[in-house]
């Protein structure tokens, strides 16, 4: 760790995060709670409906309609949030679809998918791919997700904190047994607190964020018997870090 009298460079691992940081603890199972949420959005998907009649409905009063839309928006909010706890609680109970894949090839699929929103950011992306990358045995469809969230997170750093020398870096190379995949961008980087607390489900500092990007991508990994990692350096920026075996 250095100081310096016009920056302080902090670097942390939310792998070994403060054992003091407490998990939420659910009294539902993961096999439980794809069904009690569930039960929860059928009455709120339910008055979703009624409001939307009402809305065709119109009635004359500016007051009462500024009431339903603030109504709707709200009910809607929830109901989204309780779809995003679906799918992670979901996705576990999942098999894999596991195929030989290439995964310079998907990075460069994600990132076309995500060009224009680096353009509008004025961000810059520099891929850096080592030669004659072997295959990887895994899920292309949820590997994709995953890296689509962890490219988003890393180009909506520069959001709240633009920067015109923004640049995001994506390496793909070996290391020992297994293929890496990083992620790095120059923004701002998080607070300590932060960083020790963003692989927990729900724990979030994004306004109307779910935080269940992150846990998301942390379960898939795992699931390939892999590992991600997020490292950070205050004021300098982010690196997620990807490690898929080989074997």
């Amino acid at each position: 760790m250095k100081e310096s009298a016009l920056k302080c460079d902090v670097s942390w691992n939310a792998q070994i995060a403060d054992s003091a940081v407490c998990e939420p603890v659910s009294i539902f199972t993961e096999k439980e709670m794809p069904y009690i949420v569930h039960e929860i959005r059928k009455p709120l998907q339910n008055i979703l409906s009624v409001l939307n009649l009402l809305e065709l409905k119109r009635p004359n009063d500016p007051l009462l309609n500024r009431y339903l839309m603030i109504l709707y928006d709200e009910l809607q909010r929830e109901d989204d949030f309780l779809a995003d706890i679906l799918d992670y609680f979901c996705h576990k109970h999942t098999d894999l679809n596991k195929v030989f894949c290439n995964l310079d090839i998907i990075l460069q699929q994600v990132i076309e998918l995500l060009r224009s929103k680096a353009i509008l950011l004025r961000v810059q992306f520099q891929e850096e791919y080592a030669p004659g990358l072997p295959p990887v045995f895994l899920d292309k469809n949820k590997t994709k997700q995953v890296l689509v969230n962890l490219l988003v997170n890393a180009l909506e750093a520069f959001e709240e904190t633009p920067k015109t020398d923004a640049l995001i870096t994506i390496r793909a190379y070996l290391e020992g047994n297994n293929l890496i995949i990083t992620i790095s961008d120059n923004a701002n980087g998080m607070l300590p607190d932060v960083l020790n607390r963003c692989l927990n489900p729900f724990f979030t500092t994004k306004s109307g964020g779910t935080g269940l990007g992150l846990p998301f991508c942390s379960d898939v990994i795992a699931r390939h018997n892999g590992c991600l990692t997020i490292d950070s350096i205050l004021y300098r920026g982010t690196t997620a870090k990807i490690a898929f075996p080989l074997s």
